[in-house]
């Protein structure tokens, strides 16, 4: 997982989605537990011009974030990746604005970029991943993987280890 982390540059949930071990779902549950975020439901949103001007297509694409809405002194964005607190600590830097973090999954957070910003001749996000069919995951199985795998546990996160050992998978440290 490591080593395909370094040469995509994908986060490793995403990995793990596109691997199959989990679905789209099961991460932003496990990552809304860990980081005790609200999940960020994007379908349907509409983007807000204003919104957008204050957090640019580069940022939003560079950071896995789109903004949702304002609120006084306060702009809530969905994220793809809670830990990356720079990225969101460089938007209220820019803004003057507290920065109140939903979480939404890799795929719903390009989706909404696309949908706001556009298309980019630029590569997609870092952490986009190939859509399985619907309620499935990439292997085509309904929230479970097609037969039972380990995964070393220095490879993943504390919330993606859960997330795992949820969808069935083994997590194990390995010598």
């Amino acid at each position: 997982v490591l080593a395909e982390q370094k040469q995509t540059n994908d986060l490793v949930g995403a990995i793990a989605i596109r691997k199959g071990w989990l679905s789209e779902t099961q991460l932003v549950d496990a990552l809304a537990r860990q980081f005790n975020l609200p999940i960020a439901q994007l379908d349907g949103v509409e983007p807000d011009a204003a919104l957008l001007q204050l957090v640019p297509a580069g940022a939003a694409r560079r950071g896995r974030m789109v903004p949702l809405r304002k609120n006084g002194n306060s702009l809530e964005i969905a994220t793809a990746n809670p830990e990356d607190s720079r990225a969101s600590d460089r938007i209220a830097t820019q803004t003057g604005l507290q920065i109140q973090l939903s979480l939404a999954g890799p795929e719903a957070i390009e989706r909404a970029i696309t949908k706001f910003y556009g298309s980019s001749e630029a590569p997609p996000a870092a952490g986009t991943v190939k859509k399985p069919a619907a309620g499935t995951t990439a292997n085509n199985k309904p929230g479970a993987p097609d037969k039972p795998f380990t995964v070393d546990q220095k490879q993943v996160g504390e919330s993606v280890t859960r997330a795992i050992q949820e969808a069935g998978g083994e997590v194990k440290e390995e010598k």
